[in-house]
C-alpha cells in the first residue's frame, strides 16, 4: 500500500517543510474544535477523514493532527480504522499512546469529546478497540486511569536521572513485548518529550528522543502497526516563538524520517 501523510490543519502551525508532500485537510473553518469537539464539528471531521482517506483505510498512514488541543482526532481516526478492521478480519485494534497526560478525564459537559478524555471515550464506546497502553505519563495523573482493569496499562516517566530513564524504557519494552502480534495504532503527543527537543503549550514530560525511538522500533518489530498520528506543538497565539517553531519542525521531520525507515524495513 502506498505510504501517505495526512495533515489535519486546525491552527496553521505546520511549516512548509513538514507539510511538503502531505495530503492537506483544511479544518480551520470548522467551529467547536478547540480542546472540545462539539457534535456538529465531530460530524464534519468524520466526513473529512472519510473523504481524505477513503481509499487508504489503514496500514501505512501517518496523521499529523495539529496541537494537543486536537488530540481527540485519534479517537475519530481509530473509530474508522478499528471498525473496518473488525469487519474485515475480526481483529481488535489496540492503542499505544505516548503522552505526558493519560487523556482519560471524565467528560465535563455530558459526553462531549475532548482532548483530555478521548482515550476513555474510545474505550467506552468502541468495542473494536481492545485496550490502551499509555507510555510516559505523569504519575500524578494515574488516578484518571482507574476503572478499566487490564484494558489499560500504564508506564510512567517520573525521573530525569539515568536510573529512572532505564526503568521507564525497560518497563515500556516489557509491555510492548506482551503485545506481540497485536494490531496497534500509535499516537505520539510531543509533550511526552523534554523541552530540549519539543516545545508545546501543555506541561511536558522528559522522555528523550532516543527512548521514543527505541519504543517505536520495538512496536514495529513486534506488533502489526496499523496507523500512526503525531500531535503537539504551539502557536503564535499561545506565545510560540520562532525558536519554538524551528524546534518543532525539526522534531516532526525527525519523527517522520524514522517512521519512513521503520515502515520500509
Amino acid at each position: 500500500m502506498e505510504k501517505k501523510i495526512f495533515l489535519y490543519d486546525f491552527s496553521g502551525m505546520y511549516g512548509d517543510s513538514v507539510a511538503a508532500g502531505a495530503v492537506h485537510i483544511d479544518c480551520t473553518g470548522i467551529r467547536g474544535t478547540s480542546c472540545y469537539c462539539d457534535p456538529e464539528a465531530e460530524k464534519q471531521l468524520r466526513q473529512r477523514i472519510g473523504e481524505a482517506q477513503g481509499g487508504h483505510p489503514c496500514g501505512m498512514a501517518v496523521n499529523l493532527i495539529d496541537t494537543g488541543d486536537y488530540h481527540y482526532m485519534t479517537k475519530l481516526l481509530c473509530d474508522r480504522l478499528a471498525g473496518r478492521m473488525r469487519q474485515d478480519t475480526g481483529a481488535q485494534l489496540f492503542l499505544v499512546v505516548l503522552d505526558h497526560h493519560p487523556d482519560m478525564q471524565e467528560p465535563a459537559f455530558g459526553d462531549i469529546l475532548s482532548c483530555g478524555g478521548w482515550v476513555s471515550a474510545a474505550l467506552r464506546t468502541n468495542p473494536a478497540i481492545g485496550g490502551a497502553l499509555l507510555l510516559g505519563i505523569n504519575p500524578e495523573l494515574l488516578p484518571e486511569c482507574e476503572g478499566f482493569g487490564d484494558r489499560v496499562r500504564t508506564v510512567v516517566k517520573d525521573s530525569a536521572d539515568d536510573c529512572g530513564s532505564r526503568t521507564m524504557l525497560s518497563d515500556a519494552l516489557g509491555e510492548i513485548a506482551a503485545m506481540r502480534g497485536k494490531k496497534v495504532y500509535i499516537s505520539i503527543d510531543k509533550d511526552v518529550l523534554g523541552r530540549d527537543v519539543s516545545r508545546t503549550d501543555w506541561d511536558q514530560g522528559n522522555m528523550s528522543f532516543s527512548e521514543l525511538e527505541a519504543i517505536l522500533r520495538a512496536l514495529y518489530s513486534l506488533c502489526e502497526v496499523s496507523g500512526v498520528d503525531i500531535c503537539g506543538g504551539t502557536t503564535a497565539g499561545k506565545g510560540g516563538t520562532a525558536e519554538d517553531f524551528a524546534v518543532n519542525t525539526a522534531l516532526d521531520s525527525r519523527i517522520l524520517r524514522l517512521l519512513e525507515e521503520l515502515q520500509e524495513a
